[in-house]
């Protein structure tokens, strides 16, 4: 049951993602406008905001590494989502 919830819980996220990808804005548009809605965001506390640093970093690395940009995206989105959510 707990399974199947957080399952559903990445659906919205997913299918953002594939709305934003498919209106053509690029992986690093979407990953530099997320840091600073997250990074000036006033309530969140360090430890979030610095658990998402880090989600941004790793992102940041693959993509220039030629990664996938979609899945990236995705990737960030569900870990950021997770980091705050906790």
């Amino acid at each position: 049951m707990i399974l199947h919830n957080k399952k559903q819980a990445g659906e919205p996220i997913k299918k953002k993602v594939k709305f934003l990808m498919k209106e053509g804005y690029s992986a690093s548009q979407i990953i530099s406008q997320l840091h600073d809605l997250i990074i000036f965001h006033p309530t969140l506390n360090g430890r979030k905001k610095s658990a998402c640093a880090l989600v941004f970093a790793e992102a940041d690395k693959a993509l220039s590494d030629g990664a996938d940009e979609e899945l990236w995206v995705l990737e960030v989105g569900l870990r950021v989502h997770k980091a705050v959510s906790v």
